[in-house]
């Protein structure tokens, strides 16, 4: 779907590969390292975006969201926190 996530020290971002155009989603989990990886699963009609921290003892798993596409490149992020759904909408160029 024509897109990456990308994080820097402060945001995780949607990439349009198309534009180059990035979006903040998200504040990050954690200042991402060399060895951090950012996950995207599709789950039905949405993408659920993980933050896979490698660790000495355990590897950690970090789920940021949800984002679901529409036909009019209407983007919408969902963060759940502690049960309260947070969602951001923007429209990708």
């Amino acid at each position: 779907n024509g897109f990456s996530i990308v994080a820097d020290n402060s945001f995780y971002y949607v990439k349009v590969l198309s534009s180059g155009n990035c979006y903040f989603i998200a504040p990050v989990a954690r200042k991402p390292s060399d060895n951090d990886e950012l996950l995207v699963i599709k789950n039905e009609n949405a993408y659920i975006v993980k933050h896979i921290i490698p660790d000495a003892e355990t590897a950690k798993e970090q789920t940021i969201g949800s984002i679901l596409f529409d036909e009019d490149d209407i983007v919408t992020f969902a963060q759940d926190f502690n049960g309260k759904i947070i969602t951001s909408t923007f429209r990708v160029m």
